[in-house]
């Protein structure tokens, strides 16, 4: 394992070093004026099209990064990207959000970087709610649906054989299909990363109501967004931005008090003259300001995509603050 990871990352390296070494994309987003963001826009809660805008928690984040790049979160051109090979055969998108596990692999493989996680996903379960199901150990012995294709059938098999137990998985081809198994009782659940449970319960007639998602997750999926590792500005652009939002809701700051709030606290003041140190159109406090402003803070982007405010009511379980027990977590920003 570990000579094939130091080849993959030597084969990572070769990929970065034999590209232009002056390439700038910032400077190149500058110029156009637009930040190419590569999205999947199928996925309710993380990235839609809705009255013919597109709307989810990648979005937002990719307005975010636009706002701290050109001063404007609507200054994004969305782009549809199926998979992590076809960007790396592509020029057109500057950065990909679309419910993406880092992967030292991915990383290596394809001469890209990903920024901090913004998603910290994995495998679990969705239930009916009357259905005596409340833990995954109930699950043993029983049949539960997967989707055909995915690796989600050998993380499910794993996980009950390293307890001494068996499932038995039942290939299915779409979320419909899972739903209709669960109340015929062809299956007693449906498996799959719970970004993608939440979003397709919000699809069931009925979905939250009659369906629960389970509190175990049975994979590590951090999702993260991606751009290539030569752009160097731009990862630190990026990794300035998300971790300002959640620095902002750590200090209680969103965008309904962003303009208002009370700056006599040095900690505060610090954070709002944060700056990643590149050639970004927002200066000193600009910033922050205006990236709290223009999309808000974590939470409130959580919330509102995925959370109790949205139609999906997702938990925010590992993705709190790690103050409140998440791993929701900010280097410190006033140093």
């Amino acid at each position: 394992m570990a000579g094939r990871l130091v080849a993959l990352v030597s084969l990572g390296l070769s990929l970065a070093i034999s590209s232009s070494a002056d390439a700038n994309r910032l400077a190149d987003i500058q110029s156009r004026g637009t930040l190419n963001c590569g999205i999947w826009p199928y996925v309710p809660g993380f990235a839609v099209t809705r009255d013919g805008r597109e709307v989810g928690f990648d979005v937002d984040l990719c307005r975010a990064v636009a706002v701290a790049i050109l001063g404007d979160p609507e200054k994004v051109r969305f782009l549809t990207l199926a998979d992590v090979k076809q960007f790396a055969k592509r020029n057109d998108i500057d950065l990909v959000v679309r419910r993406l596990t880092w992967t030292p692999a991915r990383e290596a493989e394809n001469g890209v970087a990903f920024g901090p996680v913004t998603f910290y996903d994995g495998q679990g379960f969705l239930v009916p709610r009357q259905g005596g199901i409340s833990r995954a150990a109930d699950l043993a012995g029983e049949r539960i649906c997967v989707m055909a294709g995915e690796r989600h059938v050998g993380v499910l098999q794993s996980y009950f054989h390293d307890r001494g137990r068996e499932v038995q998985a039942v290939l299915i081809e779409s979320d419909r299909q899972a739903q209709e198994s669960m109340d015929s009782h062809r299956c007693r659940a449906y498996s799959a990363d719970i970004s993608w449970l939440a979003a397709a319960r919000s699809t069931f007639p009925d979905g939250v109501t009659r369906y629960e998602i389970l509190p175990e997750r049975i994979s590590k999926e951090p999702l993260a967004p991606m751009m290539r590792a030569r752009d160097a500005e731009l990862l630190q652009v990026v990794r300035w931005t998300i971790f300002t939002m959640i620095q902002a809701e750590e200090l209680h700051i969103d965008s309904h008090n962003i303009r208002t709030f009370d700056l006599s606290s040095p900690r505060v003041g610090s954070f709002l003259n944060v700056h990643p140190g590149s050639h970004v159109v927002l200066g000193a406090g600009e910033w922050v300001r205006g990236i709290v402003a223009g999309v808000g803070n974590y939470g409130e982007m959580f919330d509102r995509n995925l959370g109790m405010g949205s139609a999906i009511k997702l938990d925010r379980g590992l993705n709190k603050l790690w103050t409140q027990g998440g791993l929701m977590y900010s280097p410190p920003l006033d140093r």
